[in-house]
């Protein structure tokens, strides 16, 4: 189905032409009936929205039993476009996928839901914009169709996403005496890192993350993982121009829940990607690019570190740092300001001085300069368990969203409901961290967030969320708009 925003509307003008003979001047033609203009699509309310606290345009999206909005982005003439998932019964694994375009309070003009959905969208500063729209290919097999669209919803062009296939896996030993002996063997698959086309499984679970997208300067950037971790680049008529690996296959990424590398495009033409690297796989990943990274000691095997890449916009590494991290921070997202790199992360940090808890989620941030300088790192302690789920950049605002307030109790096991958050830092001053948070009933969490040129922030996520282990597993959407200050 093409996606059609919204309807022209031809408003038609007589033109009366001056001369002709004196008996036919006095002559005035009938009138013609013509049709009156069609009225422009109504707006609906698609995503069904409720409001929860209406004076400050907190909603709740309730499509089924579960209902998630999980990405936001600003479109042209105050439109945006909104992508998530939902299922109408209680049983895992049945997930639809849904995309809307709405007005910037959440009503709907265009509005489709099926059982493939989409993958990803960004959107280039012209107004255009891609959408990944997954094509089933066989039993629990869908590809991805690339669409390109025009600002007002008009397809331009369309292409099957490209991938490269299964390469080879690092087999790393658990035991550390093993590894010490003998840190990886290589498991050969047939025909490694071969042209094919990309393909996802388990999409009714989870459809997100595998494939990430960034729109800059007519061209799509694409990091994806199927059977490691790659990045790829599309003209602007959807064509490949180029796509390479990025970081070996092993017991960290190859999960079905593993996700893409996060990567950002700067003004300046680089291409920057930030990625986890475990303790024991270190060896590994030396091997297959032909580093040098030292294993750091005293650190546990499974602790994650982080790998910062500069490549030029045709691929070509440039530069490749190496993080050494105590507090084994995962990476959440990237963002970057004049080639400035704001690496987003969560981490489980000790708290000694805590009476009850001896650890606790923190949000952090890693502040990478392009160069050879040494890095900068901040942390904030915000309300017990602090997890991150994405950053945005605005002029010289750096937003920071996800959920706080929930409490694991040194286990995986939350016990206590979350409230979404949205943070925002100087860029000149990432000490001093501005909070606003977003209480619902059981659990909340922002998972994307826009903001508009006018300084209008929309955020989406989920609300009504469950604890671990309860009985009730549904969950609704969360759709917020902050306004401007005046």
């Amino acid at each position: 189905m093409r996606v059609i925003l919204t309807i022209l509307v031809c408003a038609t003008t007589s033109l009366v032409g001056c001369g002709g003979s004196a008996s036919d001047s006095n002559t005035v033609p009938p009138p013609k009936n013509i049709a009156p203009n069609p009225a422009p699509n109504p707006l609906e309310n698609k995503l069904n929205l409720s409001a929860l606290d209406q004076q400050n345009s907190l909603y709740s999206s309730d499509l089924g039993y579960t209902t998630a909005l999980e990405r936001v982005f600003n479109l042209k003439n105050d439109k945006l476009l909104v992508l998530g998932e939902t299922s109408s019964i209680e049983e895992s694994g049945n997930k639809e996928g849904f995309y809307a375009i709405t007005d910037p309070n959440g009503q709907t003009y265009q509005f489709e839901q099926s059982t493939e959905g989409f993958v990803d969208a960004c959107v280039f500063d012209s107004g255009e914009y891609i959408l990944g729209r997954f094509i089933q290919e066989g039993d629990d097999i869908f590809s991805v169709q690339l669409e390109r669209y025009d600002e007002t919803g008009v397809q331009l062009k369309s292409a099957p996403m490209q991938a490269l296939s299964m390469d080879v896996k690092y087999d790393i030993p658990t035991d550390k005496n093993a590894w010490l002996l003998n840190p990886f063997t290589i498991i050969p698959t047939g025909d490694p890192l071969s042209d094919t086309k990309y393909t996802q499984t388990s999409i009714t679970w989870w459809r997100f993350n595998n494939a990430k997208f960034t729109c800059h300067d007519e061209n799509l950037y694409v990091s994806y993982n199927n059977g490691g971790r790659k990045i790829a680049k599309y003209d602007a008529n959807l064509q490949l121009m180029w796509q390479k690996p990025i970081d070996i296959r092993y017991w960290g990424n190859s999960s079905r829940a593993s996700e893409a590398i996060e990567i950002a495009v700067s003004d300046n033409g680089y291409l920057y990607s930030a990625q986890n690297i475990s303790t024991d796989a270190i060896p590994a990943y030396n091997h297959k690019f032909s580093t040098v990274h030292a294993v750091p000691q005293d650190v546990a095997q499974s602790d994650m570190h982080v790998i910062v890449k500069t490549y030029d916009l045709n691929g070509e590494l440039l530069n490749e740092q190496f993080i050494s991290d105590e507090h084994s921070s995962l990476i959440d997202d990237i963002k970057v300001h004049q080639d400035t790199v704001f690496i987003g992360v969560s981490a489980r940090r000790s708290k000694a001085d805590s009476t009850r808890y001896s650890s606790e989620w923190d949000v952090g941030l890693i502040q990478v300069y392009h160069g050879e300088r040494i890095p900068q790192r901040y942390w904030y302690n915000i309300d017990k368990e602090d997890v991150l789920r994405g950053l945005a950049i605005a002029d010289n605002t750096l937003y920071l969203y996800g959920h706080i307030g929930g409490v694991q109790v040194d286990t995986n096991s939350w016990v206590e409901h979350t409230n979404g958050f949205i943070g925002q830092l100087d860029i000149e001053n990432l000490s001093d961290l501005s909070i606003e948070t977003y209480h619902t009933e059981r659990s909340a969490s922002i998972q994307s967030l826009s903001v508009h040129d006018t300084g209008t922030i929309t955020a989406v996520g989920i609300e009504n969320a469950p604890m671990t282990h309860s009985a009730d597993t549904s969950m609704a959407g969360l759709f917020i708009k902050v306004n401007s200050n005046p």
